[in-house]
């Protein structure tokens, strides 16, 4: 009498599982093909999941990211081959009401990456449409990527060496490259933090961080002309599937929580991560204990890709205080008194003596004066900036007058990032006190 009811429960044992899950039998063979494959400790892999070592010498594994919707199985952040394979498994679930929540939509990486390498048909994983990723990789309408280099700013500790980010160049030739997306990676910091808490919380792993985006305009408005800090533009020479794939991985990233470090796991780490996702592009330098911005630029500028040259075309984007000297530069010494003297003196352009000039040496003049004073505001107290704005006005006043004039800041002599230095000088020291008793 047992053998029957035994064979009975384990019947309907059998039904009740084949039941639970009739929507995975078709990926049944994939999941094994991805075993016998060993897919999940495949390099490609564990840069998806942003795997590092950990543990004992390194023996084990476990992800960067600290968000939990970045894994789909209960170990994913240490378990690489459970992660794989409840990430083939949530592909093949039907879709509900909200196609963006589905994982296909979540981690289109791991899904290009997974369709390629096992050959995921139709028929066993039903492809869905992304709206919200679609609109946000612009529809696979970036022609390229590029990095952007800010050069150093002295006002934030953290960005001494500049700062990295991601923009997506549009194939768009009528829109300005300003309203392109840009990707940033940054440390989490509360307002009014103190400098001392603000070092040793960021040199010991004490902030989160993590990736966000915006259209460029916001961050030239902010490097180039609040920060007055250069911008270098390094396209890179990728493949339309090579972007397609990097922007699908930092969508996969965006917004999830690292824990944020000063010197190595930064801003320029980060995104070296999301380029080094593609197979032989090497964007970090071989440092564990510092990862400056400036040491990634030299490494990209050496850097090949399929035995050519990574960056393709390098472009230089002037700060506001760069277009200032260099305008004045481009004066002619009576042209740079006059300058001067309308700074003294703003009356001096009604004059008889200014109005004799040429009419496109007195819109240069008029010029210079614009950017004088816009870059003055900058750095002025809030006492002085109401006076600026005024002297900046009557400029503006003048300079409405006269049909702009185009004056490109001279590149002649123009020392490029990557011909700076390779390392930084460390020093230690100490100071011996000598205390004096007064008798």
């Amino acid at each position: 009498m047992t053998k029957p009811i035994l064979s009975l429960c384990l019947l309907l044992l059998s039904l009740s599982s084949s039941a639970a899950v009739p929507e995975t039998s078709s990926v049944n063979p994939y999941i094994h093909l991805a075993t016998i494959q060993k897919l999940s400790k495949t390099d490609t892999w564990k840069k998806l999941l942003v795997y590092e070592p950990s543990g004992l010498l390194g023996a084990e594994v476990e992800s960067a990211i600290q968000t939990k919707e970045f894994f789909l199985a209960p170990d994913g952040r240490t378990n690489p081959e459970a992660e794989l394979l409840a990430t083939l498994h949530a592909f093949t679930q039907p879709v509900g009401g909200d196609p963006d929540s589905h994982a296909q939509c979540r981690f289109p990486a791991r899904y290009q990456w997974l369709k390629s390498e096992l050959g995921l048909t139709d028929e066993s994983v039903t492809s869905i449409h992304c709206p919200e990723f679609s609109e946000w990789s612009e529809y696979g309408d970036a022609k390229s990527l590029s990095i952007i280099f800010a050069s150093g700013y002295l006002g934030n500790p953290a960005s001494y060496y500049g700062h990295t980010l991601l923009k997506l160049n549009s194939k768009d030739k009528d829109r300005t490259q300003l309203l392109d997306t840009s990707v940033n990676f940054g440390a989490i910091v509360e307002d009014g933090e103190d400098p001392v808490s603000y070092i040793f919380k960021g040199l010991f792993g004490g902030y989160k961080g993590g990736f966000s985006h915006a259209e460029y305009y916001f961050h030239n408005q902010n490097y180039g002309e609040l920060e007055l800090r250069d911008l270098w533009e390094y396209e890179l020479d990728l493949t339309p599937e090579q972007v397609d794939f990097v922007l699908a991985h930092t969508w996969e990233v965006m917004g999830k929580e690292y824990q944020y470090f000063f010197l190595n796991k930064n801003c320029s780490f980060r995104l070296g991560e999301l380029l080094e996702i593609i197979d032989g592009v090497k964007a970090n330098p071989d440092n564990d204990f510092w990862v400056i911005p400036q040491s990634q630029i030299l490494e990209l500028d050496k850097a090949t890709l399929n035995g050519k040259p990574l960056v393709k075309a390098i472009t230089f984007q002037p700060s506001r205080q760069f277009r200032l000297y260099s305008r004045f530069r481009t004066l002619q010494d009576r042209h740079k008194n006059m300058v001067a003297e309308a700074i003294a003196n703003p009356h001096i352009l009604n004059t008889d003596i200014f109005q004799s000039e040429p009419m496109d040496d007195r819109f240069l003049i008029l010029d210079t004066l614009l950017d004088y004073y816009q870059f003055l505001g900058q750095t002025a107290s809030k006492d002085d900036k109401h006076a600026i704005k005024l002297a900046y006005h009557n400029v503006l006043a003048h300079a409405t007058l006269f049909l702009p004039v185009a004056v490109i800041p001279p590149m002649k002599g123009l020392s490029r990032p990557m011909k700076g230095a390779t390392q930084a000088l460390f020093n230690l020291g100490y100071v011996t006190m000598t205390i004096l008793a007064v008798v």
